[in-house]
């Protein structure tokens, strides 16, 4: 049996109660590329953490892939004044689709604002 289809058994076999559980390699998973991509408050929140899902919004496998749409919490710092080292503490709950191999789990592409020069738009 593939990952994916272990995942959607994970959610099917649970039914609503399993609305913020996933694997946690899964949500390694996806902490990492949230990290290494995302901002958030309009780039107010230019590097921010993805603290942790709050909510399994919905999940969706076609084409290889498996789509999840996420409520999660995150912060990070915002340098106001960099002469100064004035540093604000930005933090919120946000919502995304991330987009995984079905095959590997691997995170392959994110909805929602990205820093420059990264590409990484569910299709």
């Amino acid at each position: 049996m593939r990952r994916a289809t272990g995942l959607i058994w994970l959610f099917a076999l649970g039914g609503c109660a399993v609305a913020s559980t996933l694997p946690p390699e899964t949500v390694a998973r996806i902490q990492s590329f949230y990290r290494l991509h995302a901002i958030e408050g309009q780039g107010a929140c230019p590097s921010p953490e993805l603290l942790g899902v709050v909510r399994v919004l919905g999940m969706e496998e076609r084409q290889g892939t498996v789509r999840l749409r996420l409520r999660y919490a995150y912060a990070g710092e915002s340098v106001m004044e960099p002469e100064l080292g004035l540093v604000r503490r930005c933090s919120g709950f946000a919502s995304r689709e991330f987009v995984l191999d079905a095959e590997t789990g691997a995170v392959v592409a994110m909805s929602g604002p990205v820093r420059r020069g990264r590409a990484v738009s569910p299709r």
